[in-house]
């Protein structure tokens, strides 16, 4: 679990109720059930897990944080904090984690680099079942047939989506009849393409 290896191997974890650990604990609670949007008067929300959705949560005024460059984890500012079934990622963690073929990092933009290929995937991680919208922060300058699918698998590969990108189109929609065990959004961009990613968010509809 990331939120031991980076904030709890030093701290004596307790099992507790949420009101036992506000009445009688200055260190952070993990909370599995706890609702996003309404953190209760004098806590907040400082981390979620990308996979298990578990939370983090400290009192108003403790220092504890969650580190940006922490894979597996949302920082406190996501979107994804206060929206259940959500995933996001931005140019700068998807260079960081490889998950480009053919992008390079110019500023807080991956962009095309005239070869053709993938200029993102990921995460291949589970997804529930039900409807779900993809964002795309980014700037569509020129395409031919460049596209953007939603696949299923890492190496059994299964289809569930497929779209062309254009410079006027930012959101795709997508069902999924089942769940997922290895979710993945690629962007595939043809040579001469001008596409300049700053991040992607994939967010239940449902």
């Amino acid at each position: 679990m990331h939120l031991y290896k980076f904030h709890l191997h030093d701290y004596d974890i307790r099992r507790m109720t949420f009101d036992d650990w506000r009445d009688s604990c200055d260190g952070p609670f993990i909370a599995a059930s706890f609702t996003p949007s309404r953190p209760p008067a004098g806590t907040k929300l400082i981390g979620r897990e990308v996979n298990s959705e578990v939370l983090l949560v400290a009192r108003g005024e403790s220092r504890v944080s969650a580190p940006e460059s922490a894979d597996g984890l949302y920082p406190a500012d996501s979107v994804c904090m206060t929206s259940e079934r959500c995933f996001s990622r931005s140019a700068e963690e998807t260079w960081r984690l490889k998950q480009t073929r053919v992008g390079v990092l110019i500023g807080n933009e991956l962009r095309a680099t005239g070869v053709p290929g993938y200029l993102f995937f990921g995460p291949g991680t589970p997804f529930k079942a039900g409807k779900y919208r993809i964002t795309l922060d980014a700037d569509i300058v020129a395409t031919g047939d460049d596209y953007i699918d939603v696949i299923d698998g890492l190496s059994d590969i299964k289809t569930l989506a497929r779209f062309s990108l254009s410079p006027s189109r930012r959101e795709f929609d997508i069902e999924l009849s089942e769940p997922t065990k290895a979710l993945q959004i690629r962007a595939f961009v043809m040579a001469g393409s001008d596409v300049r990613m700053r991040g992607y968010t994939l967010s239940s509809l449902d």
